[in-house]
Parts: structure tokens; C-alpha cells; sequence
């Protein structure tokens, strides 16, 4: 029977980095999202790797672990990353025209509306990235 380790965190904080980084450091198959067997997920990888051991990802928190799957799991990593880092990192994804309800509100929100469009702007993020 395979150990399963989980890797877990907020979407866009680096859990298909470190899931594929965990599979090859202990020599094992990342075998998809944790709870979702015929999910589609790019993290799939190195399933002619012979190990004892399963790398899964997953956005559950604590609690949700347990009944999002029948397995049992052998380990948990969990992934926390200064909120501001994600979202840049996710600005592409999470521009407000892909999700327009949110960036409505969000910038219907006074003080904050400015620094979001200003913090998801692309523009603003290729200026910021060349002062740093």
C-alpha cells in the first residue's frame, strides 16, 4: 500500500512547485489533486518513478482533508505565503476582467479599489518588478 503525502496551500501559492519538488526528492509519482481522481491536473508526473510513497496536491484546509478522499495520508505539507506575494504572483489569473464581479466590488471598496487596480495592473507589476 502506497504512502500518500500531501501538499496543501492557497491556489497560486506554489503547491504545484513544491508538490512536483517533493515527488523528486523522495523518488515518487505525483499522482494528481488530492480528492478528485479523474480531475485533470498539470501537476501529474513521473509515474514510471518506483517508490513506497505518493505526492498528491490540494487547496483543502485541515478539516476538509479527510472527507474529501477515502485514503488515508501519511504526511502534510502545507504551504503559507505572504497573501501579497500570491497575488501577484497570480495577477494574470486573477485580473479583474476574468472575474468581473470581484473586481467590481473590489474597486467599489474605497482606498482599496485604488490599490487594486494599481496591484493587478500588469503595467504597474512590470514597472514595480524593474525597481526591485
Amino acid at each position: 500500500m502506497k504512502k500518500n503525502v500531501i501538499i496543501a496551500g492557497y491556489p497560486k501559492s506554489g503547491t504545484t512547485w513544491l508538490t512536483r519538488l517533493t515527488a523528486e526528492v523522495i523518488g515518487c509519482p505525483v499522482a494528481g489533486f488530492w480528492g478528485e481522481p479523474e480531475g485533470v491536473e498539470i501537476a501529474v508526473e513521473g509515474q514510471d518513478r518506483n517508490s513506497s510513497f505518493r505526492c498528491f496536491k490540494a487547496h483543502h484546509q485541515p478539516h476538509e482533508l479527510e472527507t474529501h478522499s477515502e485514503k488515508t495520508y501519511t504526511a502534510v505539507i502545507y504551504i503559507v505565503r505572504d497573501p501579497r506575494d500570491v497575488i501577484v504572483s497570480g495577477s494574470r489569473y486573477f485580473y479583474p476582467p476574468r472575474f468581473g464581479i470581484i473586481g467590481r466590488v473590489a474597486r467599489a471598496i474605497p482606498y482599496f479599489g485604488d490599490a487594486f487596480k494599481a496591484l493587478l495592473n500588469t503595467h504597474t507589476l512590470a514597472m514595480r518588478s524593474r525597481l526591485f
